[in-house]
């Protein structure tokens, strides 16, 4: 879970009393839901140990959860947005959320951290997997699906060209969109080149280069590293 103190303001002098502490095994969730999770029982706590017309300001190192919070409750976590926005509404004016950064030895925020640590170390609890997990389970899952689908449809068009499947951003994108589309035009075949024209049956095109060579996909880059 986490860890709470309150802060009042007394002449001047801050009096930190801690008046609740725990953690506890999640399951199959990520930090997102511990979180949301521990903001949640430490409003209660507050709610459940401090005095009538108490500010209460819960400080979050999480700025998905802060966001959640104040807006339209997300489908990670969802029951535990509500519950929390449900309280806050209970007590206009009385509760704020704020964001604290994490490890800047901020004691309260590096307590959590310890105790959040002492709950994921114990044993493991059968509960259903959050949302949160299963979309880190299936972003971690989607290379390996598009590799296996990659495989199944290449052709010996793009074998011959070494190109393999990859979901992340491809140095290629960084050159300049009027090289990029030759490239581009090249590795698919569909483009200027006599093949394309015979095979779509445009028999008044024009299937040869200026230079006198066929129009192929490659013969471009020939051309331009003629030029060089």
């Amino acid at each position: 879970m986490g860890l709470l103190f309150t802060w009042t303001v007394r002449s001047s002098k801050i009096i930190k009393t801690e008046i609740d502490r725990g953690s506890r095994q999640l399951g199959f969730r990520e930090v997102f839901d511990a979180e949301i999770s521990g903001a949640l029982r430490g409003l209660r706590q507050a709610i459940k140990h401090c005095t009538p017309n108490t500010p209460i300001t819960v400080c979050i190192d999480n700025s998905s959860v802060v966001r959640g919070i104040g807006g339209t409750a997300l489908m990670l976590s969802r029951a535990e947005f509500l519950a929390f926005q449900a309280i806050r509404d209970e007590f206009p004016g009385r509760i704020s959320v704020r964001w604290t950064p994490g490890h800047k030895d901020i004691p309260g925020n590096e307590a959590a951290d310890t105790l959040a640590k002492k709950g994921a170390a114990g044993p493991l609890r059968d509960l259903t997997p959050s949302v949160a997990q299963r979309q880190r389970e299936i972003r971690a899952l989607l290379p390996h699906l598009f590799r296996t689908w990659w495989e199944s449809v290449e052709k010996r068009t793009y074998q011959s060209l070494g190109l393999t499947a990859d979901l992340s951003k491809l140095p290629e994108l960084d050159i300049p969109r009027q090289l990029l589309r030759h490239l581009l035009a090249a590795r698919s075949h569909h483009g200027d080149f006599a093949v394309y024209y015979q095979r779509f049956h445009h028999d008044n095109a024009t299937l040869e280069c200026p230079c006198g060579h066929e129009k192929t996909p490659t013969h471009l880059f020939g051309m331009f590293a003629a030029d060089l």
